[in-house]
């Protein structure tokens, strides 16, 4: 069972891969609904978390792509909203939860919503990566990254934004 929830996120993206924008994910379904096969394209989006509706609005030719920057990026930290059940410490689950939820938000610029969108990029590295930097300044039984909410949304932005390094410095300008 450890097996399945260890790899949970990336099951979510096994049958159709993992897309590194929303303009491959859109060529993807475009594709499915040329060949008429509406099951798979319903996986599609099921998989990268797209609205069932705007699928049927798709088909029916309501809208032209499946999905926009925005409601790609969105759907892409929705599906790996299913981490938080994986998460039995309340204090690390609360800052998983902010995590996602504050890098939502930061979605609603198209530079953000993008960077959601690269392969590889997820929510979890931003978490491990506080979590580590907090357990190499543990002081008690507290190994969580403390910080303000501006704090919390340029750490977000750096992992997403900027290089590994840069990530590790603005998460290190907790403890200065």
């Amino acid at each position: 069972m450890a097996n399945t929830t260890k790899n949970k996120a990336k099951e979510l993206f096994d049958k159709f891969g993992e897309f590194d924008s929303y303009e491959e994910l859109n060529e993807a379904a475009e594709g499915q609904l040329k060949q008429g096969d509406y099951d798979a394209l319903k996986e599609l989006a099921k998989e990268n978390g797209i609205d069932p509706y705007d699928v049927e609005d798709y088909i029916d030719g309501c809208i032209h792509e499946l999905t926009t920057v925005f409601s790609a990026a969105l759907g892409r930290l929705d599906v790996q909203q299913e981490k938080i059940e994986t998460i039995k410490n309340p204090i690390e689950r609360s800052a998983y939860i902010l995590i996602l939820t504050f890098t939502k938000d930061l979605c609603s610029g198209e530079d953000m919503a993008r960077a959601v969108m690269r392969k590889g990029k997820r929510v979890k590295d931003v978490f491990d990566g506080m979590k580590s930097s907090a357990s190499n300044h543990k002081n008690g039984n507290i190994g969580m990254s403390c910080g303000t909410d501006e704090q919390l949304r340029q750490i977000i932005r750096a992992y997403y934004l900027q290089n590994a390094s840069e990530f590790k410095k603005t998460i290190e300008k907790l403890y200065e």
